[in-house]
């Protein structure tokens, strides 16, 4: 009995020890909450004008693609009247291809594409700025991408391909474009870009 009591009481203090050696880590003091609702929303007003801020600017790189033919450091596929099209960073044959760059999105597979398409015609999403309201014009718009990029996908033999637009929550890039993801032959190459 006294050998199960030295246990128990081993046991214990083996226990006390893990608790001592492990403190809980602090608590993080609350984020100050505005006081009134007219600060709220004011606060709210901020940060969405900071998000639509930065989404805008990240979208002049699409811009200078699609409305100034800038194609420097790029690697365009396709253009015609309504949409132009080029290569994702994250495709190994984008001239800027960092191996690694998104693992979560198709890591370094070689056979991996990743194509761009979008309206010559400048607009940040669906709608024709991140903060408007939807129109079926805008939709039709999109559509007209949307099919451009099956059309493409199709020419390029990219095989299982997903095409989509992100959400206009999820936009991070303020100028409307189409993803085509999927797989290709590395036998059949990209043509060559466009100059």
């Amino acid at each position: 009995m006294k050998i199960v009591h030295a246990l128990v009481l081993v046991g214990s203090l083996a226990s006390a020890m893990i608790v001592r050696a492990d403190p809980p880590a602090p608590e993080k003091p609350a984020a100050a909450a505005p006081g009134t609702p007219a600060d709220k929303k004011a606060l709210m007003r901020q940060l969405r004008d900071e998000r639509e801020k930065r989404v805008h600017e990240r979208g002049e790189i699409f811009a200078k693609i699609a409305t100034k033919h800038d194609y420097t450091g790029e690697y365009v596929l396709f253009r015609d009247k309504d949409v132009t099209a080029f290569l994702d960073l994250k495709d190994p044959q984008h001239p800027r291809f960092k191996p690694g760059h998104d693992e979560d999105d198709g890591g370094d597979n070689p056979n991996r594409a990743h194509i761009l398409v979008v309206p010559n015609e400048p607009r940040e999403t669906i709608g024709k700025t991140v903060a408007a309201d939807i129109t079926a014009d805008d939709l039709e718009a999109t559509l007209k991408v949307m099919r451009e990029a099956s059309a493409l996908a199709t020419r390029l033999k990219i095989k299982n391909p997903k095409i989509y637009v992100k959400s206009p929550a999820r936009v991070g890039v303020g100028y409307l474009h189409v993803h085509i993801v999927g797989e290709r032959d590395p036998k059949s190459p990209y043509p060559p870009p466009l100059k």
